[in-house]
Protein backbone atom coordinates (compact mmCIF):
# COMPACT_ATOMS: atom_id res chain seq x y z
CA UNK A 1 0.00 0.00 0.00
CA UNK A 2 3.35 2.29 0.49
CA UNK A 3 4.40 1.99 -2.94
CA UNK A 4 2.11 4.28 -5.13
CA UNK A 5 2.59 6.94 -2.68
CA UNK A 6 6.30 5.61 -3.32
CA UNK A 7 6.12 6.44 -6.88
CA UNK A 8 3.90 9.73 -6.64
CA UNK A 9 6.72 11.28 -4.29
CA UNK A 10 9.44 10.27 -7.14
CA UNK A 11 6.79 11.77 -9.62
CA UNK A 12 5.65 14.68 -7.99
CA UNK A 13 10.01 15.10 -7.30
CA UNK A 14 10.15 15.18 -11.31
CA UNK A 15 8.01 17.25 -11.82
CA UNK A 16 9.84 20.20 -10.06
CA UNK A 17 7.44 20.05 -6.99
CA UNK A 18 9.65 21.02 -3.73
CA UNK A 19 9.97 18.57 -0.65
CA UNK A 20 7.66 20.93 1.66
CA UNK A 21 5.26 21.35 -1.09
CA UNK A 22 5.66 17.17 -1.18
CA UNK A 23 5.01 17.11 2.78
CA UNK A 24 1.83 19.22 2.56
CA UNK A 25 0.24 16.95 -0.05
CA UNK A 26 0.73 14.03 1.69
CA UNK A 27 -0.03 14.94 5.09
CA UNK A 28 -3.16 16.45 3.45
CA UNK A 29 -4.19 13.15 1.59
CA UNK A 30 -3.70 11.81 5.03
CA UNK A 31 -1.23 9.34 4.19
CA UNK A 32 0.57 8.06 7.53
CA UNK A 33 4.03 8.14 7.70
CA UNK A 34 6.30 4.84 8.53
CA UNK A 35 6.07 5.56 11.67
CA UNK A 36 2.35 6.05 11.86
CA UNK A 37 2.20 9.94 12.23
CA UNK A 38 -0.57 12.28 10.32
CA UNK A 39 1.88 15.06 9.55
CA UNK A 40 5.06 15.09 6.71
CA UNK A 41 8.19 16.70 7.53
CA UNK A 42 9.85 17.60 4.51
CA UNK A 43 13.05 16.59 6.06
CA UNK A 44 11.57 12.57 5.23
CA UNK A 45 10.36 13.72 2.22
CA UNK A 46 14.14 14.54 1.66
CA UNK A 47 15.27 11.37 3.17
CA UNK A 48 13.25 9.35 0.82
CA UNK A 49 14.12 11.48 -2.15
CA UNK A 50 17.67 10.60 -1.32
CA UNK A 51 17.73 7.32 -0.36
CA UNK A 52 19.80 5.09 -2.99
CA UNK A 53 17.90 2.26 -1.81
CA UNK A 54 14.77 2.94 -3.75
CA UNK A 55 17.35 2.41 -6.97
CA UNK A 56 18.64 -0.83 -5.91
CA UNK A 57 21.65 -0.20 -3.98
CA UNK A 58 22.80 -0.76 -0.16
CA UNK A 59 25.36 1.27 0.84
CA UNK A 60 27.09 0.99 4.25
CA UNK A 61 29.27 2.81 6.13
CA UNK A 62 28.49 6.08 4.64
CA UNK A 63 29.46 7.54 7.90
CA UNK A 64 32.54 7.22 10.40
CA UNK A 65 33.20 8.25 13.54
CA UNK A 66 35.92 10.21 14.28
CA UNK A 67 37.50 12.10 17.35
CA UNK A 68 38.17 16.10 17.66
CA UNK A 69 41.21 17.14 19.50
CA UNK A 70 39.62 16.62 22.93
CA UNK A 71 38.40 13.25 22.13
CA UNK A 72 34.82 14.07 21.76
CA UNK A 73 33.20 11.46 18.77
CA UNK A 74 31.87 13.09 16.00
CA UNK A 75 30.65 11.84 11.95
CA UNK A 76 32.10 12.67 9.00
CA UNK A 77 30.50 11.63 5.92
CA UNK A 78 33.41 9.22 3.91
CA UNK A 79 33.95 9.84 0.63
CA UNK A 80 32.43 8.03 -2.69
CA UNK A 81 35.73 5.82 -3.29
CA UNK A 82 37.16 5.65 0.60
CA UNK A 83 37.55 1.60 0.96
CA UNK A 84 35.14 1.70 4.64
CA UNK A 85 31.74 2.22 2.26
CA UNK A 86 30.41 -0.27 0.97
CA UNK A 87 27.94 -0.39 -2.53
CA UNK A 88 25.77 -3.39 -3.13
CA UNK A 89 23.12 -3.99 -5.51
CA UNK A 90 19.66 -4.93 -3.50
CA UNK A 91 18.25 -8.52 -3.72
CA UNK A 92 14.65 -6.82 -3.86
CA UNK A 93 16.46 -4.82 -7.28
CA UNK A 94 14.93 -1.29 -8.04
CA UNK A 95 11.80 0.18 -6.20
CA UNK A 96 11.59 2.68 -8.00
CA UNK A 97 12.53 2.99 -11.90
CA UNK A 98 16.24 3.82 -12.00
CA UNK A 99 15.93 6.63 -14.74
CA UNK A 100 13.37 8.34 -12.75
CA UNK A 101 15.50 7.99 -9.32
CA UNK A 102 18.53 9.76 -11.38
CA UNK A 103 16.54 12.21 -12.61
CA UNK A 104 15.35 13.74 -9.53
CA UNK A 105 18.58 13.25 -7.87
CA UNK A 106 20.03 15.13 -10.53
CA UNK A 107 17.52 17.94 -10.31
CA UNK A 108 17.55 18.17 -6.45
CA UNK A 109 22.02 18.34 -6.66
CA UNK A 110 22.12 21.11 -8.90
CA UNK A 111 19.65 22.95 -6.95
CA UNK A 112 21.55 22.50 -3.80
CA UNK A 113 24.27 24.28 -6.20
CA UNK A 114 22.37 27.29 -7.02
CA UNK A 115 20.95 27.58 -3.07
CA UNK A 116 24.69 27.20 -2.13
CA UNK A 117 25.65 29.65 -4.99
CA UNK A 118 23.27 32.35 -3.82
Amino acid sequence: EEYPWLVQIFTWADQGVPSDEIARRLTREGVPTKTGKESWPPNSVNGILDNPFYKGELIWGRQQVLRDENGKPYLDRRAEDDPGRVTRQSPLGAIIDVELWERVHSRRLAARGQRKAN
